[in-house]
């Protein structure tokens, strides 16, 4: 289930508020009024229950259902809120209208689709006006709660100082009602009309002035307080009041909370009215007006039998006559539409996924925590971790600040600063560091400025700049680097303009430029780049349109287009295309609907749709087809396959901020600690900077 934020939570709610009023204005006396009061309990739950509860379909490997959500309205609102917390992220650049406008997401271990350049920093103001806010509502909240408690605590003092009722009517009128709760019958000088409280030990009490000879009014004053305790109106009513203190920015909650108690009134008098017959209504209707005559001060949390509104309850009372089976089943199609409507508010909108926070290689794994520091821990026999040293680390190693993103290759890796600095280390044969040698590098060297976009891959490296130019380095034996020659580049060399986003494979490279269009170059021996060839491409040729992102694996290709369709190409001898077979595919085939996020590994893949839910497929989770393994992601990162052992790791971050790897560990790189399972097949967590003592 997915977390909702106050603001979220509130916003959708609202909506809901402004229909159930407007329904309520032409429809109010044409219900049933328990109608209104239900709905209003399923819009108390959407406002203080703040997790999602999924009513949509599920994806299917072939289509995914659409989800109503009204909490669509409140996203981008909170986005404003959140900014802090990652000390500097990038707004994605928006290609066309289509399923992944808002989330369009970078493949694995890559920055993010920068090509707007939209720098929301979290700077000291953004804090400042954070910590302001949270300030506000809280003493608000807090200044709520306790008015609204010292005027309950003070009625109640004066209340225990009422008196039982020792009436032969009452205690055979107590006898005839068949309650688990037992009730107590109390009268009081200090009230002028009737009310009861308590939830759990249930108080009718009423006025000492009760004239007991009038039977009449009497039995209509009983039964109306004993609906009210049937119907846990009290407890009702107290849940309307914490709504109240949580969201008492909102007017549409403060509409609620007058309109719903004046609804569980109304409630009440219709119930009354059936239980007596319809020739009641005029005597009823003039107990009310007695009662009204001597009202009773403010009770927030107690269920009162004179409270104003009097006119429209007496209006209301003379129009009740009985439900007609039309009117019974327009009620319940109306409470199944807000149920099913509140349901699906509270579910969130498509998953904002976050990129090149985390990443794994061969060996390794890296960690971008939100105050910027980077964490690296696994194989360090190339100096991939960037410590200083070849030594293999199981406990978490501080390496960098202010970093906003990472990538991982098998052998190297690269990180971009605050500043759009682009650093790497490790392994750099062919020059796959950029810095114009061939030496290895244990510590981040400074690569190039106005980075905004990175991809590690097997040999080679991609990235983008601040003016959508895509430049390359390293290895080009197939021709991955797309400069037209096999040569290798041992700085970084430019490609192509207006490039949106980048994946370097092991051997081939995929980019979107800003129109939407997919490109791949490099090797194709396994039909890795989808053009139905087999030959290598030394430059760039288009592929697909409407593309939203992309994934390059060993030998095999995945992309997601803007409708959130799946579509995956190349090698599939393990099942990594996930089309349920193990045919090769020489050009991109539709996998499933509803995709966020794709990452192609070695010989798997593994996604993330718009629900939140990961799936994963291919060597060695042993699956043809897509396999949910988590819920709740927001991003993933999966590695290379060990060619020795054939099994690799995987990370995911989960939207409570939680981190969590399976599969090899042989070189500790899940990162938890040294232990004797070399393999780990369940996601465990982690926690940055602390280890159990298992060595």
């Amino acid at each position: 289930m997915v977390h909702m934020s106050v603001f979220q939570m509130s916003v959708s709610a609202a909506i809901l508020i402004l229909a159930v009023v407007i329904i309520r204005a032409f429809a109010g006396n044409k219900l049933p009024r328990l109608t209104f009061v239900i709905i209003w309990i399923v819009l108390l739950l959407r406002l203080l229950i703040p997790l999602s509860v999924p009513v949509s379909i599920p994806y299917s490997y072939s289509a995914g259902a659409a989800v109503f959500s009204v909490n669509t309205f409140a996203d981008e609102a909170m986005r404003v809120f959140t900014t802090y917390e990652h000390g500097m992220h990038f707004k994605p650049r928006i290609f066309r209208t289509g399923a992944c406008d808002s989330n369009i997401i970078a493949a694995d271990g890559v920055l993010g689709n920068l090509s707007a350049v939209a720098l929301v920093r979290g700077t000291s103001e953004n804090r400042h006006l954070f910590v302001t806010i949270t300030a506000i509502w809280l003493g608000s909240a807090a200044a709520s709660v306790l008015f609204f408690l010292g005027a309950h605590l003070r009625y109640r003092k004066e209340y225990k100082a009422s008196l039982p009722v020792n009436c032969d009517k009452i205690c055979e009128w107590l006898k005839e009602q068949k309650l688990i709760r037992s009730i107590q019958i109390r009268q009081s000088d200090i009230i002028k009309a009737p009310l009861t409280y308590g939830v759990l030990k249930p108080v009718i009490l009423l006025p000492k002035t009760t004239d007991w000879q009038d039977e009449i009014n009497l039995q209509y004053v009983l039964t109306h307080e004993l609906i009210h305790i049937r119907r846990f109106d009290v407890l009702i009513k107290w849940l309307l009041v914490i709504a109240l203190c949580i969201h008492w920015f909102n007017p549409l909650v403060w509409t609620m909370y007058i309109l719903a108690n004046r609804d569980i009134e109304l409630a009440c008098d219709e119930a009354t009215v059936k239980a007596f017959g319809e020739k009641a209504k005029p005597s009823y209707a003039l107990a009310l007006i007695k009662l009204e005559e001597s009202k009773n001060v403010f009770f927030p949390v107690f269920s009162n039998f004179a409270k104003s509104g009097i006119e429209k309850r007496i209006n209301a009372i003379m129009k009740i006559k009985k439900t007609s089976v039309i009117a019974k089943f327009a009620a319940f199609i109306m409470v199944l539409i807000f149920v099913l409507t509140a349901c699906g508010a509270m579910q969130q909108g498509p998953v904002e996924v976050t990129t090149g926070t985390i990443a794994v290689g061969l060996t390794s794994s890296f960690r971008i925590e939100p105050d910027g520091i980077l964490w690296a821990w696994g194989g360090n026999d190339s100096g991939q971790l960037g410590d200083g040293t070849t030594q293999e680390r199981y406990a978490h190693q501080r390496i960098m600040e202010n970093v906003t993103a990472v990538s991982a290759g098998p052998l190297h890796t690269l990180a971009v600063t605050n500043d759009n600095i682009l650093w790497a280390w490790g392994e750099n044969n062919s020059g796959r560091l950029g810095d114009g040698t061939v030496t290895r590098r244990y510590s981040p060297v400074r690569i190039m400025e106005d980075v905004i976009y990175i991809s590690a891959g097997g040999s080679h490296t991609m990235a983008i700049r601040a003016d959508s130019s895509l430049w390359a380095w390293g290895a080009n034996e197939y021709g991955q680097l797309g400069d037209g020659t096999l040569t290798e580049r041992l700085s970084p060399v430019k490609i192509m303009e207006d490039v949106a986003l980048v994946s370097a494979g092991a051997y081939h490279t995929l980019a979107i430029r800003s129109d939407g269009s997919l490109w791949a170059w490099g090797r194709n021996n396994r039909n890795q780049l989808g053009d139905g060839m087999t030959e290598n491409r030394l430059t760039p040729i288009q592929i697909m349109e409407n593309a939203a992102s992309a994934s390059a694996g060993n030998y095999h290709s995945a992309a997601i287009l803007e409708d959130g369709s799946l579509w995956a190409w190349g090698f599939n001898m393990s099942g990594q295309i996930g089309d349920g077979t193990r045919m090769a595919r020489p050009e991109p085939v539709k996998i499933m609907d509803g995709a966020a996020y794709v990452s192609a590994g070695a010989i798997h893949t593994a996604l993330i749709t718009n629900d939140g839910n990961s799936w994963v497929w291919g060597s060695p989770v042993g699956e043809l087809e897509p396999r949910m393994v988590m819920d709740n992601v927001v991003s993933l990162s999966v590695g290379a396959i060990d060619s020795a052992r054939h099994v690799g790791h995987m990370m995911m971050l989960r939207n409570d901020g939680s981190l969590w790897a399976w599969g090899n560990n042989r070189n500790s790189q899940l990162g938890i600690g040294r232990t004797r399972q070399g393999i780990i097949n369940t996601p465990t967590r982690i926690v940055i900077g602390e280890l159990p003592d298992n060595e």
